[in-house]
């Protein structure tokens, strides 16, 4: 029992809830690894074979009798699915049709120049909805379309303009922020 309590030392179960706050070590819900999983049911099964309870020894591992029966069920400690499952798509996602209806509309004469901030706007003073503006931008992300859009030209970043100096009296500056702890007059001074 004490490789148990030593496995467990960062992560006590909080006596007030009905579930620990982490399995593992970590959040609830999170994926554990292979090697965690069987380390955790070796040291539950051992605690179990020294005289301690089932449900003891999960409660100390931050873990649910009901993980430990799933995770044993078969022979062999069972792995993670959920990186492998295979889920539906959502049921509100666009139709192929309605993607299409969107990309008419970002590639059309009058919206061609707008981004779908200004789009969507437009559209709906129109009477007319066809996507959020967020799926607007997920549609032109995936379609590589999410470039600059308009007449103006690209903006290009430049390089900071530096100066060398790499002797004495090379490179003169001034600071023409006047600061008011300074008690002086201010003076202008013309030089030609």
């Amino acid at each position: 029992m004490s490789a148990l309590v030593l496995k467990n030392e960062g992560c006590a179960p909080n006596p007030t809830s009905k579930k620990g706050q982490c399995d593992l070590g970590g959040q609830r819900g999170r994926l554990i690894s292979a090697p965690d999983r069987q380390k955790a049911v070796n040291l539950i099964t051992e605690a179990v074979q020294s005289g301690a309870r089932k449900s003891q020894a999960c409660k100390l591992m931050s873990i649910s009798i009901r993980t430990f029966q799933r995770w044993t069920k078969s022979q062999e400690v069972s792995r993670d699915q959920r990186k492998n499952a295979k889920r539906p798509p959502p049921k509100n996602s666009l139709t192929h049709r309605e993607r299409q209806k969107v990309l008419e509309v970002i590639n059309s004469g009058p919206f061609k120049d707008l981004p779908p901030s200004q789009i969507v706007p437009i559209l709906a003073d129109q009477g007319e909805y066809i996507a959020s503006e967020s799926t607007f931008y997920r549609i032109m992300r995936n379609e590589d379309q999410l470039k600059h859009r308009g007449h103006s030209r690209e903006p290009k970043a430049k390089p900071i303009s530096t100066h060398y100096a790499k002797a004495p009296n090379q490179l003169w500056c001034w600071d023409s922020v006047p600061q008011r702890h300074q008690r002086t007059e201010a003076r202008m001074l013309t030089i030609y």
